[in-house]
């Protein structure tokens, strides 16, 4: 690296996640990092009714202020081994979470996703579903004012700073 300060996240299963900023220098020492051991992160997804929801998807967004763990596989990131989705129960356990906030997205087909910032502890967190919403409607042609009988309406997420695009189905 070039002289300047980094930042670093280490993630290592069976262990804490941290994040710090290095100053690299010219002949500097090797890095020494201690980690704590993580903390379990029980998740419960069920749907309106209270059902569970298997294999419901369980994102990672923003962990003290950034974007800094994944448990998605984004390119130029090495896999992070942070599981991605519930169990065939609806369970969704990370064994070895930090022991702070962080931001996670909870989806799937078929109903709303939910945003949640949770801490992980001895008590489980119940995150509720919301059935997906429902667009009703005519597309008609601006021209001629016909209705045009074969389209896709798709919902996208996006995040035009970062120039993210994405759209679920």
């Amino acid at each position: 690296l070039k002289p300047g300060e980094y930042p670093i996240t280490v993630a290592a299963p069976g262990y804490a996640p941290d994040r710090l900023m290095v100053r690299a220098a010219p002949g500097m020492e090797p890095l020494r990092l201690e980690v704590m051991s993580g903390k379990k992160l029980t998740i419960q997804v069920v749907d309106r009714h209270g059902k569970p929801i298997p294999h419901a998807y369980v994102g990672i967004g923003e962990w003290r202020h950034t974007k800094s763990l994944f448990n998605q596989k984004p390119p130029n990131v090495p896999e992070s081994d942070i599981p991605r989705q519930a169990d065939a129960d609806g369970v969704y356990t990370w064994d070895w979470a930090p022991d702070d906030a962080v931001d996670y997205t909870i989806s799937f087909r078929g109903y709303s996703g939910q945003d949640v910032t949770l801490v992980a502890g001895a008590t489980p967190h119940l995150v509720s579903l919301p059935d997906a919403g429902v667009v009703v409607g005519t597309v008609i042609d601006q021209k001629s004012g016909k209705p045009i009988l074969q389209f896709s309406a798709i919902p996208v997420i996006e995040n035009v700073g970062g120039i993210f695009f994405a759209w679920t189905h």
